[in-house]
């Protein structure tokens, strides 16, 4: 009935069209129009019916469609809805399946392949994404490139963030310049520039410049226009005038305090403002924070490098408790705690002078203070130091005085670094470090020092103490023999007897053959068990009115009273044989030494220094010829 009508409505137009056209007559022509008007407007509506009834028969369709594919078992790896095409090719795929299914399983099994293949190339996105390429390095970075030490941690950190506020301002140069006031210096810290002649000073004096300005208000400065006249005045980060005329600088507060200066310049007039300072005040917050979290890792870095250094002086000093081990432990830690290009050590001699007992440079082609001199107590810087023994950090003495002594010749005008060695009874030296570079020293590093002196300081005591003690023991410990001091004693004694009353008398020193390697072999305690073996050999063999001492760590001394001339050297022999003929045993294994032997036979007028000075000389004439050997004077 619908296709009837439209086709009525059709005929109605055409003959009017053509009344209108063909017939003359007026009314027929208006009459026709009007038919004409009618029919069309009844094909507009009858066409419009007939698309929406379309339409809507359309959406019953896939609507029955939608249920029937419901009803069916999905693929258990399907994850995405199949279309109105790709159903009807599943149920061609399916339904040819059922057909092949008599002459074997691979034609069903090609038909869920098919399907999945088809859903998977069919997924539409309701927007399109540009097609453009962007570098990997935009947006991911490399963790593994930031540097794991606190410092570069921060460095690396501070000039990411450098580098995205230049981009913001349009800068010609950004960076954050560090302010140190107990040197008076501008520290030039990490930056961003454009400029090619970017000063390569890590530091500078602090002045009236626009820094200088910034750090002693502790507030923000904005300058719009700086004059070509003045821009070296007033940048003195930069080598030559760059054209700059725009500045703004920040100051950065830590723990209450300006310790630094977010600044930005650019070459336009008048391009920072209030905007300009809010954001830059954001980055100063964040990078305050940054220096937060880098001064609690610095100090725990610092605390234990310290901790490691002492450890490591402490460790020397156990194994060189003589002065010179000492002084060379205490050198070698300041070494490595502060900057330096120059360390000495000064030490009290028993003699009373002060003596230059280690001195070490960086550059070996220039020359510091020569160990051995004797430093200039009342004219020298140090000798002034050591009599207020107050630590001090002052700068290089200028022409005209001196650092040790009169005839010095120290190249640098840098600072240095004085702490003395001091306890609560005694100073026994001073520790000197100098710098080539003025204002390098802070209290920082003066608190280091001191606390490896106060070690040094205690070491140099308990030698002291122990030197004391030994004078005063009768036994020698370690080889339970008489001591050095007691057989001196005992020399000059029998020395005395004998020139009043007559009498004969000979002084042994035995001299333990390659020491040296028997130390490197066995160690310090193998030494002390060899020599304390030796040592009661010797003793049974001795008559109980002969003496037998420890002189050294590898020598004995020994005091025969009642023998002279040809028996001294008939009891040398003996010693000598003793020794070689003792059988040690050390480590799981036996082994026996040798000892040369020299003997001074005494004669009227000598005194007991020369007795042991001949004799040592004789000793040392025995080793030279090969050791185990006897020799007598």
């Amino acid at each position: 009935m619908r296709k009837l009508a439209i086709f009525i409505a059709l005929l109605m137009v055409t003959a009017a069209v053509l009344f209108i056209v063909v017939d003359y007559d007026a009314t027929i022509q208006i009459l026709s129009a009007a038919v004409f008007v009618i029919g069309a407007v009844v094909l507009y509506f009858l066409m419009g019916s007939t698309q929406d009834f379309d339409e809507t028969q359309s959406d019953q369709d896939m609507s029955e469609q939608r249920k029937k594919s419901k009803k069916k078992k999905r693929p258990a790896d399907a994850t995405l809805p199949l279309s109105f095409e790709e159903e009807k090719e599943k149920s061609g795929a399916d339904a040819a399946g059922s057909k092949s299914a008599a002459s074997g399983k691979d034609a069903s099994s090609e038909a869920p392949m098919a399907a999945r293949a088809s859903a998977s190339s069919t997924v539409r996105l309701p927007y399109k994404p540009k097609e453009i390429e962007i570098p990997e390095d935009y947006y991911k970075y490399n963790l593994e490139a930031i540097p794991t030490d606190p410092r570069g941690e921060f460095d690396y950190l501070t000039l990411r963030l450098l580098t995205v506020l230049k981009e913001m301002l349009f800068a010609h140069t950004v960076g954050v310049f560090w302010i140190n006031r107990d040197r008076g210096q501008i520290v030039i810290g990490s930056h961003v520039t454009d400029s090619k002649q970017f000063t390569p000073a890590r530091r500078y004096p602090l002045t009236n410049d626009l820094l200088g300005r910034v750090a002693e208000s502790k507030r923000p400065e904005i300058i719009s226009e700086i004059p070509t006249e003045a821009e070296a005045e007033l940048l003195p980060y930069y080598n030559s005038n760059q054209g700059v005329h725009s500045f703004v600088g920040v100051p950065m507060f830590f723990q209450d305090d300006c310790v630094a200066i977010l600044a930005a310049d650019s070459k336009a007039p008048d391009s920072f403002g209030l905007e300009t300072v809010a954001t830059m005040g954001h980055f100063t917050a964040l990078l305050a924070t940054l220096l937060q979290s880098y001064s609690h890792k610095y100090d725990l870095e610092a605390d234990s490098k310290l901790l490691k250094v002492i450890d490591n002086m402490r460790q020397s000093i156990a194994l060189h408790l003589d002065p010179y081990g000492i002084a060379s432990a205490a050198a070698t830690a300041t070494t490595e705690a502060v900057d330096w290009d120059y360390v000495a050590v000064v030490l009290n001699e028993p003699s009373g002078d002060w003596v230059v007992k280690r001195s070490v440079t960086k550059m070996s082609e220039e020359p510091y203070i020569k160990e051995g001199t004797v430093i200039d107590l009342e004219n020298g810087l140090v000798g002034k130091v050591l009599q207020s023994m107050e630590p001090v950090i002052v700068d290089a003495p200028t022409e005209g005085t001196f650092r040790f002594e009169r005839t010095e010749n120290i190249r640098g005008n840098g600072s240095l670094c004085l702490v003395p060695l001091t306890t609560a009874n005694r100073c026994f030296g001073i520790i000197v470090a100098e710098y080539k570079e003025k204002h390098q020293y802070a209290g920082r590093d003066l608190e280091i020092i001191q606390r490896i002196a106060e070690i040094v300081s205690m070491a140099l005591e308990v030698l002291s103490l122990n030197t004391l003690v030994r004078q005063h023991l009768m036994i020698d410990e370690s080889t339970r023999v008489a001591s050095r001091t007691f057989l001196l004693q005992r020399l000059d004694e029998e020395r005395k007897r004998c020139e009043d009353h007559g009498g004969e008398m000979s002084f042994y020193v035995v001299a333990l053959d390659h020491a040296d390697q028997l130390l490197q072999r066995h160690g310090l305690a193998g030494l002390e068990y060899i020599l304390k073996s030796l040592g009661s050999a010797l003793r049974s063999s001795l008559e109980p009115y002969h003496v037998l001492g420890k002189l050294d760590q590898s020598r004995f001394g020994v005091l025969c009273l009642h023998t002279g001339g040809e028996n001294a050297y008939l009891v040398g022999e003996k010693f000598r044989t003793i020794i070689a003929s003792t059988s040690l045993s050390l480590d799981g294994s036996s082994f026996s030494v040798t000892a040369s032997i020299g003997c001074c036979v005494y004669a009227e007028g000598m005194d007991s220094g020369q007795i042991l000075n001949v004799a040592q000389q004789v000793v040392d004439r025995a080793i030279s010829d090969g050791g185990n050997c006897v020799k007598v004077v």
